[in-house]
């Protein structure tokens, strides 16, 4: 952490005022940066890709996606004939009475997303969409 100790007494206070003003600026950037990016073992860059949405139309609700997350984004929910969303399924074989069509899965909490990228790779249908780091809102 970068940070000014002393004060701007003395005849280099415009130089000590600079350096401050430009350590501030690259803390900033720093912080900045180390939000939105990593460094591999080998020295390159790695920014997470976000799973935002799951494409309810396509998924067809196979829970591998669910499977490989360690940190429960998606769950599983039933959905009518209609396309509405009944609820979240509790893993036991409940038909929401009756009104079961199909299951899909649901992204419920996208905060807990670390952006690993698992679920978009074991996913059969390719439904889901991922968003860089860089490109959401914190």
């Amino acid at each position: 952490m970068l940070a000014f100790h002393g004060s701007c007494q003395g005849k280099s206070d415009t130089g000590l005022l600079a350096n401050f003003i430009i350590a501030k600026a690259l803390q900033r950037n720093i912080r900045s940066l180390a939000i939105r990016t990593f460094i591999r073992r080998d020295g390159s860059l790695w920014v997470p890709q976000y799973l935002t949405v799951i494409d309810g139309e396509i998924c067809i609700g196979c829970g591998r996606c669910f499977k490989v997350c360690s940190r429960e984004v998606m769950h599983l929910y039933g959905v009518d004939d209609t396309g509405e969303i009944l609820g979240a399924s509790d893993g036991s074989d409940d038909d929401f009475d009756g009104e079961l069509n199909r299951m899909v899965m649901v992204v419920d909490h996208a905060g807990r997303c670390i952006g690993c990228g698992a679920c978009g790779r074991v996913c059969p249908k390719n439904c889901q969409t991922h968003v860089a780091a860089d490109q959401i809102a914190a």
